[in-house]
This record gives structure tokens, C-alpha cells and sequence, in this order.
């Protein structure tokens, strides 16, 4: 996820970046770590942090897609195909 933020960053996108944060600490990481605590088991809290970034980098990994196809990256003109 760090690599896909920076990214971003250096294409000037910083707003998505932003995003990309809160989503990931508010609607990923927190919501996994109050049903880890609710469990009361420290093996469980660890999991959830690994759930939690795998989450979250599979959302980052959904955004750059997105943002190539915005850009119109990985697509070839008739004239670059020949």
C-alpha cells in the first residue's frame, strides 16, 4: 500500500492519497480491531492486523487500476499496435 500512496504522491494526487489512508484506518483497520477486541484474544488481534492490510492493499491495488484506466494507460493506439 506504501508504494501505491507514494505513487499517487508523486503524480501529484495527493487527495487520493488521503483517501486511501482514511479508508484504510477508518473503514478497514478500526471496524477489524473493535471485533478483534471484542473477542479478547490477543492471536485474534494479530490476525486482524494482517487482515486488515491485506484489505487495504487490495483496495489500493482496485484504486491504481482505476486511476490507469482514467489515464488511459496500458491501452495501445492503432498506431503503436502496428
Amino acid at each position: 500500500m506504501p508504494v501505491i500512496q507514494a505513487f499517487f504522491q508523486a503524480l501529484g494526487q495527493g487527495k487520493r492519497v488521503l483517501h486511501l489512508s482514511m479508508v484504510c484506518i477508518f473503514l478497514i483497520r478500526l471496524p477489524f480491531l473493535l471485533l478483534g477486541g471484542i473477542m479478547k484474544n490477543i492471536s485474534a488481534m494479530w490476525w486482524v492486523f494482517a487482515i486488515s492490510d491485506w484489505t487495504a492493499a487490495v483496495m489500493a491495488g482496485f484504486s491504481y487500476k482505476k486511476f490507469q484506466k482514467e489515464r488511459g494507460y496500458g491501452k495501445l493506439n492503432k498506431e503503436q499496435a502496428e
